[in-house]
């Protein structure tokens, strides 16, 4: 059972802990025979329709988009008190934790409060360590309650915590003022206002429970906080024969409040009546017992009031601007005749102080002798009345309505009721200053709880969720028991319309919220925990439920405390209103290669592959970005994987057959505002990849409830083969360009040049460790070129001095890759002469006349020569040149 039973030894008298119910055990069988959680019906996820969450998330099986646990060990009670605030004044809601760990008679362990700023610390799961800021207490139970509004006046919300424990158990709150810079550490004794409790009384308690608003319509909020004050006197008188002994034993109940200023004292104490209102328990309502025997007689009177047990609201239900101080009191008895000996327990009754101005507040407030409030009250055991208490407009008529919770109502089925505010709001309650038990009041709605021990309304909220003007009813109901799980707690959320349109009376169990949430495991008691060890402070899981704007999306959030979770180390979870919608907007490669930009040349260049996504919520959100390189053909099933981690920005390679792939360091992330994210992976293919063929890219993008992925096929392919680009050109020594075919002498230079390296089907040329050059002639001569990348090579080679045909043959030899001749064009070939032709017969110079045949010279018209032809084994003969010389001894060529 999660309200567990106490001893504590006083004196010479034992007192039994406060329990919030009958002792129930680990139940599996459930009122009219229905089995636990039926009514849930079969919606697995949930779901965004018309702008509205909706369906059903079953934590044991379904992912918040946020959960949030402790680094601690041990019972921690995470999730006891939640809060939504912007408490660094940058426009979006903060998320505030407490872990206020425990207290016992043998000691406890110390609270602490985190605190993860909205948009900036979003993973999936996050430990306490991971906060933003952490606050530490040094007491038991420091963070049990946390309350927030601006104190201050300063424009940025401000956090009070309450640590019951502390000095000595007269407890304490502790203001933490808003800041644009907030420093990761801090403790207790670091805030900026500590109000310390009565001292005087033997537990004070102070801060089991917080309100923050505005009580006398000045504009600045106001805090509120209640206090346990268990006492007890002891009197003993001798009357011969007979011994006398009166015990008094009282747990009244307190509320104290502090008017908002823009100058706070960094110290009140309370000793010293540093308040500004003081209202204490009934003093007048009390059951007695009268026990005796032989000599010995024993009187006893119980003022078990509880004034503030279990809640603090302050929030306008009348419509004049300025709030009321509503009050629960869930553990207030019910006296039918006040000093008799009856009574009903854990009654529970709500009581209604109304707003003023603030000179119009007495400073202290006497129940019992003090009229001027509204009560309502049960007169039934266990109905816990005043559980939860929320205030909204859940009918748009621009005033705000009242729900109560009594979680112990029928069986602890639970009961939510609902009463339109406004003016006359007080005709509803009773009257104003009434005090009216809640069987004799009709509200206006009716909410009753699914199953015996769900304990619905043991906390109750109202905000516009989906900001369609109507308040929405977010209900907790933290004993709630699934198919699966006993007490895993359950909340609802039921959306506001117009007051027609209201049913006055809701059955959760065939009529739920529109959307609902179940714990993750046994004794989680999501929404809620609802324990009280008054003797030592420990008041845990009361305040489980907030609404804040995490995703700026002018939607409310929700934040729900776990406290019970993993044998109550506890935790909190948060759903974001609308599903965050990851879209990768696109995927480019940056600088491929070839005529498509898609080729990926290996071994020496990282390429970039750049991801541009969005979310709506924020890129931190983004678990991880997945890129993925997928073979096909012979090599199908193969898969190349890197992923980026947006949290710390890194990049890993998770996939990587055969370790081909590099991931290089200049990877980048660059984001731009809270929703973008453009990242680029940068990684290398090797000479010895496993294909050329063209791969598949996918791209996934994962966090929380939201995922996108892309399929681009046959997107790339890696090329690790060389070839020439260009035209194999030749020339000889003398600079004459040679064709293939020529005729050429022998033992002469032979240039070749015109062709570069590249990668087969790009422009790209590999570095010049990756290949040589080689040029082989059909005597196996080799020429080589080492040096050519980039550019035309240049090789020097040399026709053979023997007549006959000579080739060249011209290859790349790929020394990173596989070693061989990767590319062979048509060889070069020439035909070698290398013999000198015989010389011309029959020659015969004509001068004068044709019948002029020794050539002798007289006074003949002209000159000639003629011979027969040479003979040349090669070539042939390619010309003839004749030489004349002048009568004055020149030569001149002819």
């Amino acid at each position: 059972m999660k309200k567990e039973n106490g001893i504590l030894l006083a004196g010479l008298v034992t007192f039994i802990a406060l329990a919030l119910a009958l002792p129930v055990g680990n139940l599996s069988i459930l009122a009219e025979g229905e089995g636990k959680g039926s009514e849930t019906g079969s919606v697995r996820t949930p779901s965004v329709r018309d702008d509205r969450l909706s369906g059903y998330m079953d934590l044991s099986v379904d992912d918040p988009d946020q959960t949030f646990l402790t680094s601690g060990s041990g019972r921690q009670y995470m999730g006891s008190g939640v809060e939504a605030a912007d408490v660094n004044g940058d426009g979006i809601d903060d998320i505030i934790i407490g872990i206020p760990g425990y207290s016992t008679w043998s000691g406890g362990t110390n609270g602490k409060v985190v605190i993860y700023f909205g948009m900036l610390n979003v993973n999936k799961v996050l430990y306490s360590n991971q906060a933003n800021v952490t606050i530490d207490g040094t007491s038991p139970v420091f963070g049990c309650e946390i309350a927030s509004g601006d104190l201050n006046n300063d424009g940025i919300e401000d956090i009070a915590v309450g640590s019951p424990t502390s000095s000595g158990y007269a407890g304490g709150v502790y203001i933490f003022f808003g800041r644009t810079n907030w420093p990761s550490t801090l403790k207790d004794t670091n805030a900026d206002v500590h109000i310390k409790g009565d001292t005087s009384t033997y537990r004070e308690c102070l801060g089991i429970h917080l309100a923050v608003g505005d009580l006398d319509g000045d504009g600045i909020d106001d805090l509120a906080a209640s206090a346990v004050v268990y006492y007890y006197e002891y009197t003993y008188v001798y009357i011969p024969p007979y011994r006398y002994y009166y015990y008094n034993w009282y747990f009244l109940g307190r509320v104290m409040v502090w008017f908002g200023n823009i100058t706070w004292n960094t110290t009140y104490l309370a000793d010293n009546g540093e308040y500004d209102i003081r209202i204490n328990g009934s003093n007048t309502e009390y059951y007695r017992r009268t026990y005796g025997w032989w000599y010995y007689r024993y009187y006893y009177q119980y003022y078990y009031n509880h004034l503030g047990s279990s809640r603090l609201v302050i929030g306008d239900i009348d419509g004049d601007n300025k709030g009321e101080l509503l009050i629960g009191s869930a553990l207030k008895y019910y006296y039918p005749v006040p000093g008799g000996t009856s009574y009903s327990y854990y009654a529970g009754e709500v009581e209604i102080l109304e707003g003023r101005n603030r000179t119009d507040w007495p400073k202290e407030i006497q129940l019992g002798d003090y009229t001027n409030y509204t009560r309502i009250y049960s007169s039934t055991s266990n109905d816990q009345l005043g559980s939860g208490i929320g205030v909204g407009d859940l009918d748009g008529d621009g005033y705000n309505d009242l729900a109560i919770g009594a979680m112990g109502y029928d069986g602890i089925k639970g009961r939510v009721m609902v009463f339109w505010g406004g003016p006359g709001i007080y005709g509803r309650l009773g009257g104003l200053y009434s005090s009216t038990d809640m069987d004799d009041l009709n509200p206006d709605v009716d909410i009753m709880g699914p199953l015996s021990y769900s304990s619905t309304g043991n906390n109750v909220l109202i905000g516009d969720a989906d900001g369609d003007g109507y308040g929405d009813l977010f209900i907790g109901s933290d004993s709630y028991s699934t198919t699966t799980y006993n007490y895993a707690g359950r909340v609802d959320l039921i959306y506001g319309t117009d007051r027609g349109s209201w049913p006055s009376e809701i059955d959760m169990r065939t009529n739920p919220g529109t959307f609902i949430m179940t714990g993750s495991q046994s004794n989680a008691y999501l929404g809620g925990y609802d324990y009280f060890y008054y003797y030592y402070g420990s008041v845990l899981g009361w305040d489980c439920l907030a609404f804040g704007d995490f995703d700026m999306d002018g939607k409310l959030d929700l934040l729900v405390g776990e406290p019970g979770r993993s044998n109550y180390r506890g935790a909190a979870v948060m759903v974001l209103f609308k599903k965050p919608v990851i879209e990768i907007t696109s995927v480019q490669l940056l600088d491929g290669d070839g005529d498509g930009g898609n080729i990926l040349t290996a071994g020496f260049k990282y390429y970039t592959f750049q991801v541009d996504l969005t979310d709506s919520w924020t890129w931190r959100e983004v678990a991880t970005l997945t890129l993925s390189f997928e073979l096909k053909g012979s090599y199908r099933g193969f898969r190349y994987s890197v992923v980026m981690i947006p949290y710390n920005q890194t990049f890993w390679i998770t996939e990587n057959p055969e370790d081909l792939i590099t991931l290089s360091d200049g990877s980048t992330v660059t984001t731009y505002g809270y929703k973008r994210m453009v990242t680029e992976f940068k990684i290398m293919f090797p000479m010895n990849f496993l294909t050329d063929e063209f791969m598949d890219v996918r791209v996934v993008a994962q966090g929380g409830r939201s995922r996108d992925e892309v399929f681009l096929e046959d997107y790339c392919r890696v090329e690790m083969d060389f070839t020439f680009s260009g035209r194999w050109m030749a020339y000889d020594e003398n600079g004459e360009y040679l064709m293939r075919g020529d005729f050429i002498s022998g033992a002469q230079d032979i240039y070749f040049t015109g062709l570069k390296v590249v990668y087969q089907d790009t422009d790209v040329s590999p570095p010049d460790s990756f290949f040589d050059v080689r040029i082989v002639d059909n005597w196996n001569r080799v020429f080589f070129n080492y040096t050519s990348s980039g550019t035309a090579f240049v090789i020097k080679a040399r026709s053979y001095p023997i007549s006959g045909e000579l080739r060249f043959r011209v290859s790349i030899v790929n020394i990173i890759g596989r070693g061989e001749d990767v590319s062979v064009i048509p060889d070069y070939y020439f035909q070698v002469d290398a013999d000198a032709p015989s010389p011309p017969r029959n020659v015969v110079i004509h001068s004068d006349s044709f019948t002029d045949l020794r050539g002798t010279f007289d006074d003949d018209g002209g000159d000639f020569v003629t011979w027969g032809p040479a003979f040349d084994m090669g070539c042939g003969i390619a010309g003839y040149m004749v030489k004349v010389w002048s009568w004055v001894g020149g030569t001149r060529a002819g």
